[in-house]
């Protein structure tokens, strides 16, 4: 279960939501009617922020305008908080962390200016998580400087939030004892202010335990909590309020009372005129992992099911990464453009500078520096030529993937839904459907992740950021993410790999490489086999193997397994579709991160995957 932390940042990147829709329009009206410069300017922040990622032209033109009235007001606190407020839009909505620090860095020293402590301590924060997740200056530093300037503000919320922010970036970064340091600070702080957050941080403090395997000191500090429940006053609203009390009941294995709260919660969610499906999707996450607890798998497949349309619906919220790639096609097509501009204009100096080389050739001396430079023209022109062919053909097989691979299971998936919207299918038929439903959309959900991933790294490179992490956590991940097809195919999987093996390796490019070679091994599998990952440590490499009883492979198709050119993509064993990317997409990943990937394979005895990193 995620943070309240978590919960709040999440819903302010990716739900605009019924407070925003009718906050906006009241500070609007105030906006207009103010009348000094700082109460407009206040107002005009607040605006800003609301409309976030409703409109992201909205919201910098109104923090752009709060800006400049702060500064034609000369007043510094609302000009530090303006250049805040456009650094904290362009990290989490624009995703420009460039402009997002220099932003940070001019309202830090606004800030220092006015020794506006509250603002130096927020800029901090966000300077720091910048700075860990470029990799660049000492993190550390920003966030020590945090915590010192938000002491020194006195403001037991800046001070909480600081503590906060800092815990969760650790706790992204698998450096638990560092988030647990922080997050019980944060608890100390708030403790005698705000009880309902105090227990909200406690929680996430079990969680962090839980994901250690500590789990009896995690029910340990629950029973701790449980001790201050009815001193809570609903400070966060009504939905938090049961929401961390059903969290509180199922960390003390109280499950009835746990499932009690969350029905009861989500009765009140569904009784509003507008319901609120952020919340929804909570609920349903909390169910789902209640029934997991219990081994109650029918009802937690059935709220999965609920939690799957959800995760659609947030999907379509995420309109921002889907602009950015269309935004990235666009200069992709205006560069090609350019390139050929370049070439048609190069091409005619050639033209020009023969000519001068005929009309030059009594002049030995200028000839030799002519020849020179002539050459090096060729050779850029031949450069720019090839990489220009290179462009083109990444194109071309792009494109044919999205247009052929992708095409159908997603018109496939459509037909589906539309029978089933008409009625047409009987009750059976719909149950089935229902069970094939989450498999086909994981399926186009990674096909479609696959190709974006590949495509990115085809534009840009793959940059990996390398460092110490325990890949068990990261294939527990990914392996609950594929239960439900295992699942469906009643294929077993058996995860051997120790807690304590630690590699060197990009975390995120761990997830998308364990999570492409199991769907493999479940996409080839039949219904009742098996799947098993394995380890072994050898000096200073770890070697992990992932092994299948599915399909195999003969020679003539493992020697093309890794070439996107050739024809390796095919039909699962449950007719699932494929595009022929997630395996090369993978061993890109795998070098990248200085590793090493063989396969070996039998037709019909399964399939072997090895993978070797650094310790």
């Amino acid at each position: 279960m995620k943070s309240y932390c978590i919960f709040v940042l999440v819903g302010s990147l990716f739900y605009g939501g019924i407070q925003a829709q009718v906050l906006i329009p009241a500070l609007r009206k105030q906006a207009a009617a103010a009348n000094a410069d700082s109460s407009r300017s206040r107002l005009l922040y607040e605006l800003g922020r609301q409309y976030g990622e409703q409109n992201l032209d909205s919201a910098f033109y109104f923090l752009n305008q709060s800006l400049a009235l702060a500064q034609q007001g000369k007043d510094l606190h609302a000009t530090a908080r303006a250049m805040y407020g456009l650094g904290f839009s362009y990290l989490y909505y624009q995703q420009d962390e460039n402009l997002a620090m220099q932003w940070l860095k001019k309202a830090a020293t606004v800030a220092q200016n006015n020794t506006d402590y509250v603002y130096l301590a927020k800029s901090y924060q966000l300077l720091g998580v910048v700075a860990m997740h470029q990799g660049i200056a000492n993190p550390h530093d920003f966030f020590e400087d945090a915590v010192t300037y938000a002491q020194k503000s006195k403001d037991w919320r800046t001070i909480m939030d600081t503590y906060e922010v800092i815990s969760n970036v650790y706790q992204n970064r698998g450096r638990y004892g560092e988030a647990a340091r922080f997050i019980l600070k944060a608890m100390d702080v708030c403790k005698e202010h705000d009880i309902d957050s105090w227990l909200s941080s406690g929680l996430d403090y079990c969680d962090m335990l839980e994901k250690q395997n500590k789990r009896a000191e995690a029910r340990s500090f629950a029973k701790m909590l449980y001790a201050y429940k009815d001193k809570m006053k609903q400070t966060k609203g009504y939905f938090v309020y049961m929401n961390d009390l059903g969290r509180l009941e199922t960390k003390l294995e109280k499950y009835a009372q746990a499932e009690g709260i969350f029905e009861k919660v989500l009765a009140y969610e569904k009784q509003k005129p507008k319901v609120d499906t952020f919340h929804l999707y909570f609920i349903f996450r909390n169910l789902k992992d209640l029934y997991a607890e219990q081994k109650d798998f029918e009802q937690a497949f059935r709220v999965g099911n609920e939690l799957a349309e959800i995760r659609l619906w947030l999907a379509q919220k995420r309109q921002t990464r889907d602009s950015q790639l269309q935004m990235t096609q666009l200069k992709s097509a205006y560069d090609l453009e350019k390139k050929e501009r370049e070439i048609t204009l190069l091409a005619k100096q050639q033209r020009q500078q023969q000519m001068v080389l005929i009309a030059a050739v009594v002049v030995a001396g200028l000839l030799i520096s002519f020849v020179v430079v002539l050459q090096r023209n060729n050779q850029r022109i031949e450069r720019q030529k090839t990489e220009l062919t290179a462009l083109n053909a990444t194109k071309d097989k792009l494109f044919a993937i999205l247009s052929h691979d992708l095409r159908s299971p997603v018109a496939g998936l459509k037909n589906y839904l539309m029978l089933t919207d008409w009625g047409v299918l009987t009750q059976a038929e719909f149950a089935d459907s229902t069970k094939n439903l989450t498999v086909q959309l994981n399926n186009v959900h990674t096909m479609l992740d696959n190709v974006l991933n590949w495509a990115f790294s085809q534009m840009r490179g793959i940059r990996p950021k390398r460092e110490t992490i325990g890949v068990s956590c990261v294939i527990e991940e990914e392996i609950e993410l594929l239960l439900p097809m295992a699942q469906t195919k009643n294929i077993q999987i058996v995860n051997e790999i120790p807690v304590a093996a630690q590699i060197m390796i990009d975390r995120n490019h761990a997830a998308v490489i364990f999570r492409n070679l199991l769907q493999n091994a479940l996409k080839f599998t039949y219904s009742g086999g098996k799947i098993r990952l394995s380890c072994s440590h050898e000096k200073n490499m770890h070697q992990f193997v992932i092994e299948d009883t599915g399909v195999g492979m003969s020679e003539e198709q493992l020697q093309n397994l890794f070439q996107l050119n050739k024809t390796t993509s095919q039909m699962g064993t449950a007719r699932e579709q494929g595009t022929g990317v997630g395996l090369v997409l993978v061993k890109e990943l795998v070098e990248a991160n200085q590793g090493t990937l063989s396969v070996t394979s039998q037709p019909i005895k399964g399939t072997a995957f090895t993978l070797e990193f650094a310790s």
